[in-house]
């Protein structure tokens, strides 16, 4: 999902659809001065969607674990749980490599079972 970038951004993006045209679809949103924001392009992208799954990976974020989606996928099957939602634990870095010590989000959240 590219959220309205700039010329010099949206030429680079262009450049990466044509090398990955054949694993990855573009969607590209219109540019607004302080763009759309994370739910209008997330929701464009469910609207858009084909498949049976949904990731979120935002353009500042990368899945550490090459097989992450694959490791989930196996996970997932072998429950045969009924999911509406799957959160990974995450590390977050700041711009210069250090680690964020202390919760970031996740750890906050309380497992709970919904009957």
């Amino acid at each position: 999902m590219v959220d309205g970038a700039t010329n010099d951004d949206l030429l680079e993006y262009q450049k990466l659809e044509k090398k990955f045209r054949t694993a990855l679809t573009f969607i590209f949103l219109p540019h607004r001065e302080n763009g759309h924001g994370p739910s209008f392009a997330r929701n464009t992208g469910i609207n858009v969607s084909k498949g049976l799954y949904i990731g979120f990976l935002d353009d500042d974020d990368e899945w550490t674990c090459n097989e992450h989606l694959a490791r989930f996928y196996k996970s997932y099957e072998k429950s045969n749980a009924k999911l509406d939602i799957y959160f990974s634990n995450q590390r977050a870095l700041k711009t210069n490599g250090d680690e964020v010590n202390g919760p970031v989000w996740i750890e906050d959240v309380i497992k709970k079972q919904i009957a």
